[in-house]
């Protein structure tokens, strides 16, 4: 019943703050992004206490080649739920499948959802959550997984950001860094 509810909670999570599609273009940066919440835990102002990464596996994938997408976490406050888009150029990469990483999952009972947006083919809500204030999750690891299939010619350069971020701790919202997303070489 509980792991019922904290699903419920973060789908709950996802709708309030999903955001409208941006197109991934050659140089990638996201734009700032407001916490949802007005007493944000910031122990040094200014200072974004998560931050996120991606990086692929394998670098610089070939046409037809399917390829792994790792979204990591550093941060120094406990967080027991995180919100946030993955946005691409859809005809470039078709999306195949996530999973959750370890992060998150430390205490076995973690929730996780990719929802893939039908009406906009480069675009996936992800939400992860630990369950309760006592399975916070602090320091560095692995949110999640995502699996692409490369459909694109050889040369061509496309963009992977992330977009929507809200990092929520036992208490209260957590500042998150403004990360850039990642150029892919198609070889």
């Amino acid at each position: 019943m509980n792991r019922l509810l904290n699903s419920a909670l973060l789908l709950a999570a996802l709708l309030l703050f999903s955001c409208q599609c941006q197109t991934p273009a050659d140089t990638v940066s996201t734009p700032s992004q407001a916490t949802p919440d007005a007493q944000v835990e910031d122990a040094i102002p200014g200072s974004p206490q998560a931050i996120l990464s991606l990086s692929t596996d394998p670098i610089s994938p070939s046409p037809g080649q399917e390829m792994t997408l790792e979204v990591s976490v550093q941060s120094r406050r406990p967080m027991v739920e995180i919100v946030f888009d993955l946005v691409w150029d859809g005809e470039v990469l078709e999306y195949l499948d996530s999973s959750a990483g370890p992060f998150m999952n430390a205490s076995g009972d973690a929730s996780f959802m990719a929802i893939p947006d039908p009406g906009k083919g480069g675009r996936l809500h992800m939400v992860l959550g630990s369950g309760e204030a006592a399975d916070a999750q602090q320091g560095d690891g692995d949110l999640c997984y995502v699996k692409y299939r490369v459909n694109a010619p050889s040369g061509l350069k496309t963009g992977i950001m992330l977009d929507g971020i809200s990092v929520r701790g036992p208490e209260r919202a957590i500042a998150a860094a403004d990360p850039d997303g990642m150029v892919l070489q198609v070889q």
